[in-house]
């Protein structure tokens, strides 16, 4: 078996914390649900060989720690203590920020690494790399295939002290005789020259995640990490080292995502742009705007309803509206306050550079979205939003917001027609057609039958 971790799986082994007079501790290591990986230690509480493991559940755990058994070592770094329970025979469980699958040089506090890799869905189809090419020969004896696998495809850039590169992969398997098998896939690295925290990385890829999530309008999870540093080096059975390799790496803060199934092809291949679109330009400008915290606010809410933060109406509308209302403030160059909802909105229904008519006129569609969110948040107020209006409501917000990305990353005006020429935005306009709705200039929702045409 590998050097990994699933939910399913529970390994026994020894913990070793580095220090002189520490005997090994037997214990086992497993993975909880939304958590990640825990260590489940026992011992004695008044045994003196115990002394130094008893510390650990006083809130003293080591910084970081290394947990070897028949498969390998796991460095486990940032632990806290999870529970214990027992009286003298004691049961204590430790929770770990980061788990490294492999054994480093030597154990540290925290590690700062050269190199972070990471999946994420969506990733594959938005840089729609080419890796693997086949050919077809017919034979007498029926067809020779020949596949070539070479992943040369990628972007590179730098910003904000980390190396960029989105690039190709092609994980292959064969056995002789019997089968073979390969994958093109795209990953996404940052690299630190002086080495960066797990999450420091993690951090500097989050917009990239976002940018993803904006383009898509669907879930997206990070599925994997892995390092590559020289301190985890790749060990021989004589106890030397070579180069090193990718070392699976679970992070607190994205386990959640890797245990979230995987998107449909439909979820995927029809985002807003690709990377085509936007190239080494477009992105290093996305990381440039997402730097400024007024932009970070006006697209963090949204990316995060996208992405599934409520199963209720009402939350993704309070969430979206805020988007929209400073991402009007980040457009208004005075950046002036306690200017109307309203206005805000109406400044990013122009951003939009959609012609919404068919809904209504620009500053009655913006009474209607800052009306449908004073009525949800102010108790005092009487009527209660319909739902066929809050559901409209809340799908023309997203796609208003996932519009706001066109001028401001300098995408052309046919990729904009494209994208609301089919799709989400396209279904979150035709969804007032379709329920027989307009909104008019004072911001109502009205039969169309019975509203004039918007001018």
């Amino acid at each position: 078996m590998a050097n990994t971790l699933s939910p399913d799986h529970l390994r026994t082994g020894q913990l070793i914390d580095g220090l002189d007079g520490t005997p090994y501790q037997s214990c086992s290591l497993s993975y909880e649900h939304r958590v990640g990986p825990v260590l489940s230690i026992p011992y004695v509480e008044q045994a003196e060989q115990f002394s130094r493991i008893a510390l650990w559940f006083q809130n003293r755990p080591p910084a970081s720690i290394i947990f070897h058994d028949n498969l390998g070592a796991v460095t486990l770094t940032g632990l806290k203590v999870r529970s214990w329970t027992g009286s003298d025979f004691v049961l204590g469980r430790l929770r770990a920020n980061v788990a490294v699958f492999g054994q480093p040089r030597e154990l540290k506090p925290e590690y700062k690494f050269a190199t972070l890799i990471s999946r994420i869905d969506g990733l594959e189809d938005f840089a729609s790399f080419s890796s693997i090419a086949s050919e077809v020969e017919n034979t007498e004896h029926g067809h020779r295939v020949t596949v070539v696998v070479e992943s040369k495809d990628k972007v590179e850039f730098d910003h904000g002290g980390f190396q960029y590169a989105i690039r190709a992969t092609s994980p292959w398997t064969s056995m002789q005789g019997r089968s073979f098998a390969a994958n093109a896939e795209a990953v996404l690295e940052t690299t630190s020259l002086d080495g960066a925290t797990a999450d420091d990385h993690l951090k500097a890829q989050w917009p990239i995640r976002a940018l993803l999530i904006m383009a898509n309008g669907s879930k997206l999870y990070w599925r994997s990490h892995h390092i590559r540093d020289e301190q985890f080096p790749l060990w021989m059975l004589d106890g030397s080292s070579r180069m090193h390799e990718p070392c699976t790496v679970l992070m607190r803060r994205t386990v959640e995502d890797h245990e979230q199934p995987e998107p449909s092809r439909t979820d995927v291949s029809l985002p807003l742009f690709r990377l085509v679109d936007l190239g080494e330009a477009g992105l290093r400008n996305w990381l440039d705007l997402y730097q400024d915290p007024a932009f970070r606010r006006s697209i963090e809410p949204v990316v995060e309803v996208i992405n599934g933060a409520s199963h209720f109406l009402e939350p993704q509308i309070l969430m979206t509206i805020l988007a929209l209302d400073a991402m009007g403030y980040y457009r208004d160059e005075r950046r002036a306050g306690n200017v109307a909802l309203s206005k805000q909105i109406e400044r990013c229904l122009v951003a939009a550079g959609v012609d919404f008519s068919s809904i209504g006129p620009p500053l009655g569609i913006a009474k209607a979205i800052a009306n449908t969110n004073n009525d949800l948040k102010h108790p005092d107020r009487q009527q209660r939003p319909d739902p066929i209006h809050m559901s409209l409501v809340a799908e023309l917000s997203t796609a208003i917001m996932r519009l706001q990305l066109f001028d401001l990353l300098g995408l052309s005006a046919e990729t904009r027609v494209r994208c609301t020429s089919y799709g989400d935005i396209h279904q979150a306009i035709q969804g007032f057609e379709q329920t027989g709705l307009r909104i008019d200039t004072t911001g109502k929702f009205v039969s169309r039958m019975d509203a004039p045409a918007a001018e």
